[in-house]
């Protein structure tokens, strides 16, 4: 059932985004609703109460008999501004307005505010009983009341809508401003080195998740000690296996002294091949195991081609035994900060690795290039080189090539790697078509371990 687990991968901070800003749309929407509501309301009273005020002023202050026509008013000869002043008929439920404008009002008609629906126009009517028993009715479309109410809600909508998505961007912007503290203090764990188990502070941290975060260092710490148990147990077997390969070492020179029959030489030449073997692998386990120690060496001014002419002098003997030709074919008057054994180390380990796999009769050129940048060091070998499928690989402790037949102890390239990784420095592995592999350390000017 494992297989079909899903992993639910989310962003918090988008998520808190998206809501915010839904709210706050919904929150606009619901704001322009109501400002439209209230709008139209008041427009609706507005109308009535004028129309009411216009039957009390009729009632009150005009003492005159009315006809079957309407008398009527408008401010600027415009139909839908027009007010509509009329006696109702008492035993007719439908008249004419004006003009062509019918009217059809039910004879149940009470006295008050109604709209009535026209031949071209809704209207608001306002009816009265008069002293004298006739019904008044005072009419007017209700067009512009319309008009003003959608005016009045687009003045109050435009605001509403300029200021939601104003308010949208200020809430993203204030929300990844929260989230910043641990974007940089993810950024920083990123470009930790694989041995910095330094725990990550919580200053600049929200306290919410201070208590994850909390779990996160004890989770370092535990992980550093176990680390730790287990480097001092490589080092210290490999430190315990020393003396007795040494006397074996010496036991089988002795025997090799003594021995004459050659079946038996050439049994004691495996014996010591292996045990020369098995001495290059405590000696390289002591190597891994000063390199990720975390220890400080002191750091000072080195001249690099003297330190890899030094390298290339004590690897010589090997370069013989295949005959190949090895010399630095270009180079500049470089210096970089870094600790002299582990430069040293680092060289040792790379020609060591450019003589094995290369072929009889073979080339080695090293090339030291300085730019403002950058200091680089590229080893050509005329060697096949490393498999493409090998080359994510080459850094892990004990790995060998898939198609490797080369005696090694899979450990010198790991060394490599940790002590570039203390100096800051990159590894390229390109292989050259009908020239070699090439390997480059590049040192970056002025970051150094």
């Amino acid at each position: 059932m494992d297989g079909l687990k899903k992993t639910v991968s989310y962003s918090i901070q988008h998520r808190l985004s998206l809501s915010l800003s839904l709210l706050v749309i919904i929150i606009g929407i619901l704001a322009g609703s109501y400002n439209f509501y209230t709008a139209k309301h008041n427009a609706k009273e507005w109308q009535d109460n004028y129309l009411q005020q216009i039957l009390h002023i009729y009632q009150t202050n005009i003492k005159k008999e009315f006809n079957n026509n309407s008398e009527i008013f408008s401010a600027n000869n415009e139909a839908e501004t027009s007010l509509y002043i009329k006696k109702l008929p008492t035993q007719q439920t439908k008249f004419l307005l004006e003009k062509s404008i019918l009217f059809n009002i039910p004879l149940d008609f009470s006295n008050g505010i109604k709209t009535v629906k026209g031949s071209n126009d809704s209207y608001r009517v306002a009816v009265r009983t008069l002293d004298s028993g006739e019904r008044l009715i005072v009419a007017q479309s209700t067009i512009e009341r319309d008009e003003l109410v959608t005016d009045n809600a687009l003045n109050a909508l435009i605001p509403i809508f300029l200021l939601v998505p104003l308010i949208i961007l200020l809430l993203h912007q204030y929300i990844a401003h929260l989230f910043l503290p641990i974007k940089q203090v993810s950024s920083t764990i990123n470009k930790s080195q694989y041995d910095d188990f330094s725990t990550i502070s919580l200053t600049e941290l929200p306290k919410e998740i201070h208590p994850f975060v909390n779990s996160i260092n004890q989770l370092l710490n535990r992980i550093a000690e176990h680390i730790s148990m287990q480097q001092r147990f490589i080092a210290e077997a490999a430190h315990e296996l020393r003396s007795p390969l040494t006397a074996l070492s010496l036991q089988a020179e002795r025997l090799d002294n003594l021995v004459t029959s050659e079946q038996a030489k050439k049994q004691l030449a495996v014996l010591r091949s292996g045990i020369e073997r098995n001495r290059n692998l405590v000696s390289q386990l002591l190597t891994l195991a000063k390199a990720q120690s975390g220890q400080n060496y002191a750091i000072t001014s080195i001249f690099l081609p003297t330190t890899i002419k030094m390298v290339v002098e004590e690897l010589m003997p090997l370069a013989k035994q295949k005959n190949i030709d090895i010399g630095v074919v270009e180079s500049q008057q470089v210096y970089i900060q870094a600790n002299e054994y582990e430069l040293c180390t680092l060289f040792k380990n790379l020609i060591d690795n450019a003589i094995k796999y290369s072929n009889e009769n073979g080339v080695i050129d090293i090339a030291i290039e300085q730019t403002d940048k950058n200091t680089s060091v590229s080893i050509l070998d005329s060697g096949s080189g490393i498999e493409n499928a090998d080359i994510e690989h080459v850094f892990s402790p004990f790995y060998r090539g898939i198609e490797t037949e080369t005696l090694g102890t899979g450990l010198g390239l790991s060394i490599v790697k940790v002590i570039a990784d203390k100096l800051n420095a990159s590894i390229e592995m390109r292989y050259i078509d009908n020239v070699g592999f090439k390997v480059t350390i590049v040192f970056v000017k002025g970051v150094y371990g």
